[in-house]
């Protein structure tokens, strides 16, 4: 702290008048001292140059630390996108195979009936096959536009 005496005291009398209370009621100090604070925001992935450079002088080595780190995470989120679009592609792939195979095996299975001269069970075969691939599309279609649609909202 720095004080100032910002008034000369003089003073006249004899020494008995001359007291410690009218020198220290004569003496004003004035006491003055500043402070300041500052702070810095960024938003993005990386800082602005001058932190960086700040940062690098620091700790030498860490500005190639805050350049790499948002490249390798967004190459990190693109290589796990492309496994989630390869297992999506593969399990419907799959899916269609199996879909198929059962399909043909109801339809060998409704052409044996019809030429074992069972009609009408070849025919029920059919039917019920067919029936509930169709009814595996109608209630399986909505549900995937469902998905889709809240996904992109979040």
């Amino acid at each position: 702290m720095n004080e100032k005496l910002t008034e000369k005291i003089s003073i006249e009398g004899d020494s008995d008048s001359l007291n410690k209370s009218n020198l220290q009621s004569n003496i004003k100090p004035e006491v003055s001292f500043s402070a300041s604070m500052s702070m810095e925001c960024w938003s993005g992935p990386t800082p602005p140059p001058e932190v960086i450079a700040k940062f690098d002088q620091m700790v030498p080595g860490s500005a190639e630390k805050y350049i790499d780190a948002p490249l390798k995470e967004a190459e990190h989120r693109r290589k796990l996108e492309e496994m989630d679009l390869r297992a999506d592609i593969r399990s419907k792939y799959i899916g269609q195979m199996f879909g198929f195979m059962i399909a043909l095996g109801i339809l060998i299975v409704s052409i044996f009936c019809v030429y074992m001269k069972q009609p009408l069970a070849g025919f029920g075969a059919l039917f019920i096959g067919a029936a509930s691939f169709a009814g595996i599309f109608l209630y399986l279609k909505p549900k995937e536009g469902k998905e889709e649609n809240s996904s992109d909202e979040s």
